[in-house]
């Protein structure tokens, strides 16, 4: 699953720097499977095959927080400072 953002040349002409990335989850899996998140250059509005570096987080269902009406954040927190150009990416 993917969602693609902006970085706007227009207000972040330099680009941004990014610690974290919060989700909302509805359900988790309960047999111990975890969640990765990466952020990706995109292609043609899809997810593309790089992968911006210390942008690959993988939690695992203990630290998942669920909600029915998107009051709890899960923080996928990276390694290092994530530097995006202005552009396109995907989560």
């Amino acid at each position: 699953m993917a969602e693609t953002f902006l970085v706007d040349a227009a207000l972040y002409p330099d680009g941004v720097f990014l610690t974290d990335v919060e989700l909302f989850f509805k359900t988790k899996d309960e047999d111990g499977l975890p969640v990765t998140l990466q952020i990706r250059d995109t292609l043609n509005g899809y997810p593309a095959q790089t992968i911006v570096p210390f942008s690959d987080v993988t939690l695992f269902p203990t630290d998942v927080n669920i909600s029915d009406n998107a009051s709890a954040a899960t923080k996928f927190i990276f390694p290092s400072l994530v530097y995006l150009q202005p552009g396109e990416y995907a989560i």
